[in-house]
């Protein structure tokens, strides 16, 4: 249940973000499957169509701000959102155990729920 964004550089590995994982659910495979082809920009242009007001990057604070009320590790969402630091320890020697992974994806039901309702 991972993407594994450094296997595809050419589709996932932006200027700006280096995302080399992400955790999937059930529910947002479920989802992804019912979608076309979706990109960032075919979801921006979506919900610029259907005049919504949002703002992108406010869906990466929630998620952030909720795995880290959750008691994840900075490292491991700064991991998943595509910031490596500069700091020596994280970039070259700090490997997570998987174990928090599948407990993270566990989590994104909750949020998944919680979004919903």
């Amino acid at each position: 249940m991972f993407l594994e964004h450094f296997r595809f550089p050419d589709i996932f590995i932006r200027r700006t973000k280096n995302a080399y994982i992400s955790i999937v659910s059930e529910k947002i495979l479920d989802i992804a499957k019912q979608a076309n082809k979706v990109t960032y920009t075919s979801v921006k242009l979506a919900i610029k169509r259907r005049e919504v007001e949002m703002n992108m990057n406010y869906c990466r604070k929630i998620f952030a701000t909720f795995l880290r009320s959750e008691g994840v590790e900075q490292e491991i969402i700064d991991l998943l959102q595509g910031r490596i630091p500069k700091n020596i320890f994280v970039r070259h020697y700090y490997k997570p155990d998987i174990g928090s992974f599948n407990r993270i994806r566990e989590m994104l039901n909750e949020l998944y729920t919680v979004i919903i309702q």
